[in-house]
């Protein structure tokens, strides 16, 4: 999965690119945590301390962050999708989304014709 990932957004900014990537692991994660608990962890903190303090696997939501808003590197988690940045979170059914409801044109200057079909895809419909 990785690969065809990597291969269809080679042309994207590299921030499109870890976003993507890091939405691919918690959703990973927040499966894991499912199968292996019974249940979603009620918050994305709780997927990572699971995580973190077990030995085998290592943290699945601290090094996952959205690159793509103004605030770089986000890992905030919202409850409700308002396009500040950051993880829209539903915990009752294992929801994860980018939380940015813009198109990507809002986020990037893009100076390239080849990523015209790109800029106006909405990161919270991922």
């Amino acid at each position: 999965m990785l690969g065809l990932l990597w291969s269809s957004t080679r042309a994207a900014p590299k921030q499109y690119q870890w976003t993507l990537i890091s939405l691919q692991h918690l959703r990973s994660g927040i499966q894991l945590f499912k199968n292996e608990n019974g249940r979603y962890p009620e918050t994305l903190s709780e997927l990572n301390t699971l995580y973190r303090n077990n030995g085998d696997v290592k943290s699945v939501y601290s090094e996952n962050m959205e690159f793509i808003s103004n605030i770089k590197g986000c890992n905030i988690e919202y409850g409700i999708l308002n396009g500040e940045g950051g993880w829209y979170y539903n915990s009752k059914i294992g929801e994860i989304r980018v939380n940015l409801t813009k198109p990507l044109k809002e986020y990037f200057n893009f100076k390239d014709c080849s990523n015209i079909t790109m800029r106006y895809r909405i990161p919270s419909d991922w």
